[in-house]
């Protein structure tokens, strides 16, 4: 565990970040069963008791729609049953 924190990784970061006009989104990509983490829960709390917004990923089109959509500045075309209510 040290060596990684040595190279900077730090135990519940979500896998990408993009910060645009002033809000950070956060994503994490997950595949199969995986499920986030506790660490990682808590991180999105955090990232989102500060104006932020966290997705858990499970595919490529619903990224591409969810970044179109932040560079767009426009919502998704739907309410993302994966954000919020299902990290609690």
């Amino acid at each position: 565990m040290a060596k990684l924190k040595s190279i900077g990784l730090v135990k519940g970061v979500l896998d990408y970040e993009l910060y645009y006009r002033k809000t950070l989104y956060v994503f994490d990509f997950k595949v199969g069963h995986d499920k986030l983490s506790k660490e990682q829960k808590e991180f999105i709390n955090k990232i989102e008791e500060n104006g932020g917004k966290a997705y858990e990923i499970r595919d490529l089109e619903t990224f591409k729609e969810i970044i179109t959509s932040i560079l767009s500045d426009s919502r998704p075309s739907y309410e993302p049953d994966y954000v919020k209510h299902e990290l609690l």
